[in-house]
């Protein structure tokens, strides 16, 4: 009888989330989380049908994103980062203007977009720049498509992934991170973390045009360190050092600016934050923030270190491997200043650990990613009411609680190995 009940609720409950993607966006964000916390709790197993429901979230939620922006204004803004980045290209050796798609905005080439070496040598047709950004949207849809329906592994996060901030902005903007996330995909799901060759020089390409993948080094020479494999982590070591060698030659030397996005609501990074306090709120403020904060710690800190002293988490040896390969670029990007679609490559490293944590964990990990950027909860602009304040609140504080979770993640996996050397 109760089966039965917790079946039919659970119906009644994803139609209600895919009907609310229709009305309105923070109430869906609110049903989808209340039903993850149901889902996870309640243990519920899906039938064919609700797996379903379940998995047409993520299509509704991108129709009615895609017919949001394009029945408010005809001439919206559209994919703009793959564009941009192919009429950069274009622009090598010739001087291109280029109209963008479907603003209508004539724009003389860009000095610089702030990626690494490769991208001043690579030369692109610009006659083909919306044609290619189409095609490339086309292959990513059907790409997300053909992941959710394969996928049978935390099917909850991995919708809430699906619907989160990071994964719309990415393709709204269509940034070209998105060869990056198709790289981690196939690395970290459909083969194993061996030294490959190929992998290598694939590697290094992508380096030298997304430098914050350098970061894919260290995590492969830690992917060594707990194998014990030492003669692969000297040469990972060695193209680390070479390819370290050339973006430092880049953005030092040749003085080429390194991205630094800075908004209130699209944008994320330790160092990003510390900008937004230097430069436009002010320590004054931030004092006042500090010290409930800190009265807030004081208070709950015996519960806050029996957390810490009793985190558990555990994993089989390939999928640590998995979760160390990652970690040294999650805590990169997360340090610096970046735009909310890099986040994606955290929801990677969410989905990793999310069946090695506990209920409270895995619910944290879902809220994490729904507003992992208050771009879409709060707006382009950001005013002054309780509602937008809180939200900020509630997305730096699960921000920073997972960037100590992460460091915690590192120290548990690595402690041991370090310790039995």
């Amino acid at each position: 009888m109760n089966d039965l009940v917790n079946k039919n609720f659970t119906s009644i409950s994803l139609l209600a989330v895919n009907i609310v993607i229709f009305i309105n966006y923070r109430l869906f964000i609110l049903t989808f989380f209340c039903f993850a916390v149901y889902y996870i709790f309640k243990n519920i197993k899906l039938d064919s049908i609700n797996k379903f429901l379940l998995k047409i979230i993520p299509l509704n939620y991108f129709l009615k994103s895609f017919l949001a922006t394009f029945s408010e204004n005809l001439q919206s803004s559209i994919f703009w980062d793959m564009q941009n980045f192919l009429h950069y290209l274009s622009c090598n050796f010739n001087d291109n203007k280029y109209t963008y798609k479907y603003d209508n905005n004539l724009r003389e080439c860009p000095s610089t977009i702030g990626y690494g070496p490769v991208t001043d040598f690579i030369y692109f047709d610009q006659s083909l720049i919306w044609e290619t950004t189409i095609a490339i949207f086309i292959i990513f849809s059907l790409l997300i498509c053909f992941l959710i329906y394969r996928n049978k592994e935390s099917e909850i996060l991995f919708v809430a992934i699906f619907v989160s901030p990071g994964v719309h902005f990415l393709l709204f903007s269509l940034n070209s991170d998105l060869f990056v996330l198709v790289y981690l995909i196939i690395i970290l799901f459909y083969q194993k973390l061996e030294f490959r060759y190929i992998n290598i020089i694939f590697l290094i390409l992508l380096t030298q045009i997304k430098i914050y993948t350098i970061g894919f080094f260290l995590g492969y020479m830690l992917v060594c360190f707990q194998k014990k494999d030492y003669k692969n982590l000297k040469k990972y070591t060695l193209f680390f050092i070479i390819n370290l060698a050339f973006v430092l030659n880049h953005y030092i030397f040749n003085a080429s600016d390194l991205p630094a996005p800075i908004s209130f609501t699209r944008s994320f990074g330790i160092y990003h934050d510390f900008k937004i306090l230097n430069d436009y709120i002010g320590y004054d403020e931030f004092s006042v923030l500090l010290f409930f904060v800190l009265i807030f710690a004081f208070s709950f800190r015996i519960k806050i270190l029996s957390v810490f002293r009793n985190f558990q988490f555990s994993a089989d040896e390939d999928k640590l491997s998995k979760i160390i390969f990652l970690i040294p670029s999650v805590i990169l990007i997360n340090t610096y200043q970046n735009w909310g679609y890099k986040f994606v490559i955290c929801s990677i490293f969410c989905f990793l650990i999310f069946n090695c944590v506990d209920n409270y964990s895995k619910v944290y990990l879902i809220l994490l990613n729904l507003i992992s950027s208050t771009y879409y909860i709060i707006g382009w602009g950001f005013e002054n009411r309780l509602d937008n304040y809180i939200l900020i609140l509630l997305n730096k504080g699960l921000f920073y609680i997972f960037y100590i979770y992460t460091l915690l993640i590192l120290y548990r996996i690595l402690y041991p190995i370090i310790k039995s050397k």
